[in-house]
């Protein structure tokens, strides 16, 4: 297999243009070949970690909503004063 993506690249033109000689136009045409493939396959790496990134924000996220869970996972919560309670200010404005 290729080592790296270099590798893979090189060998995609090697396969491309065989061994014959290849002309300025050939070359121009080749390397925009190569650029293509490369930066499609950039893309599809900076897209994937950009929807881990996503979804790993989701979760923390979610997972802070759960007050047990946010006692461990930060130390700036205990640290905010008076907590506010949405179901508490609901019961002061029945009164």
């Amino acid at each position: 297999m290729h080592e790296s993506l270099f590798d893979w690249i090189y060998y995609q033109a090697n396969l491309t243009w065989g061994g014959r000689t290849m002309t300025n136009k050939d070359k121009t045409d080749s390397y925009s070949q190569l650029f293509k493939m490369f930066s499609i396959h950039v893309e599809n790496i900076l897209l994937r970690l950009t929807l881990l990134m996503i979804t790993l924000l989701i979760c923390c996220q979610a997972l802070l909503q759960v007050p047990y869970l946010r006692q461990l996972l930060t130390r700036v919560d205990a640290m905010e004063g008076i907590r506010y309670n949405h179901q508490q200010e609901q019961d002061l404005d029945r009164k």
